[in-house]
């Protein structure tokens, strides 16, 4: 797979990049940056989570599941900030997709952005107690 260049097929092919993003402490959303530098090993250099986890290194997320939890939320909770949708870093992954069906990709998938390899490794996280998104449901105490 191919970051590089917009993609028409779900699960393979090249697709789009819409977002690269960052943050400096866990447990928050992150925000856009105007460009990465992948660390081997590591993850993204600057990144709170770069050296954490040795397989969980670089997130990626499809916007278009972010325009579904977007849906999903409406009126049923206050985002952060008064945000009436989620956007680009709200789930704390590094990079948001456009045009792959990552949730389809099998492990061991190697996606190429830029001059980097990466490996798909783990489909889905789990959203803990601390997360931003898990935090604002309404039917939480």
């Amino acid at each position: 797979m191919n970051g590089e260049l917009p993609g028409e097929i779900p699960s393979e092919g090249d697709f789009d990049i819409v977002s690269l993003n960052v943050s400096q402490m866990t447990g928050t959303r992150k925000t856009p940056a105007e460009s990465v530098i992948l660390v081997a090993e590591s993850g993204i250099e600057g990144d709170a989570h770069a050296g954490l986890l040795e397989k969980r290194q670089v997130s990626f997320l499809a916007v278009e599941e972010i325009g579904g939890a977007s849906a999903q939320l409406a009126g049923k909770c206050a985002l952060a900030g008064g945000l009436d949708r989620l956007a680009p870093g709200d789930f704390a992954e590094n990079v948001t997709t456009r045009g792959v069906a990552l949730h389809l990709l099998p492990l061991g998938t190697e996606i190429s952005i830029g001059g980097a390899l990466l490996e798909v490794s783990q489909i889905g996280k789990e959203c803990h107690a601390a997360c931003p998104r898990y935090s604002r449901r309404e039917d939480q105490p």
